[in-house]
């Protein structure tokens, strides 16, 4: 009969404890798991990174700008985390997303409105209201949401659709 009594040496038994913690460190490591506490800690810092980056590019786009692919709010939170953040794998296609549909309306629906208005009235809208009305509302054209404080304003001169900020608005355009 066996005994139920093993006598085990408290030595032997803190090696193989460690040898074996090292061993699961060492696999996960070669597998590409990290630890839980250094992943926590990479996603504060990458979530950080984003907000700084955010923050810095709405304080950089407060200033006129033509419309085009950035100026929009969607997404902007999305992007500049590191490519070895699980969370990038949720928010880089959604922050793609945002830049295809920005891409959509500022560089193929925008152009095409304006060539077949031009072709059909012989000139570009005079007017801010005019090009709204004719060219974005007629078109049924989805601009994308502006951070607070932006506008768009068409400038005729330029027959462009710009962004620019609410407070500049009374100001002579760029």
């Amino acid at each position: 009969m066996l005994s139920s009594r093993t006598n085990i040496n408290p030595a032997t038994n803190l090696q193989a404890t460690t040898m074996f913690a090292l061993t699961l460190l060492t696999v996960s490591l070669q597998l590409g798991c990290k630890p839980e506490e250094v992943a926590r800690e990479e996603e504060r810092a990458a979530q950080q990174a984003a907000q700084q980056a955010a923050a810095n590019a709405a304080s950089e786009n407060l200033q006129a700008q033509k419309a085009g692919v950035g100026v929009g709010s969607k997404g902007r939170s999305l992007e500049g985390g590191s490519e070895n953040n699980p969370a990038t794998l949720i928010s880089g296609p959604a922050a793609a997303l945002f830049r295809t549909k920005e891409k959509i309306a500022f560089e193929i629906q925008i152009p095409q409105a304006m060539n077949l208005y031009m072709a059909e009235k012989g000139r570009a809208p005079r007017n801010h209201d005019e090009f709204m009305r004719d060219i974005i509302e007629f078109n049924r054209i989805q601009l994308p949401k502006l951070p607070e404080g932006m506008l768009y304003r068409y400038l005729p001169d330029k027959a462009e659709l710009w962004v620019i900020p609410e407070k500049d608005l009374d100001k002579p355009t760029p």
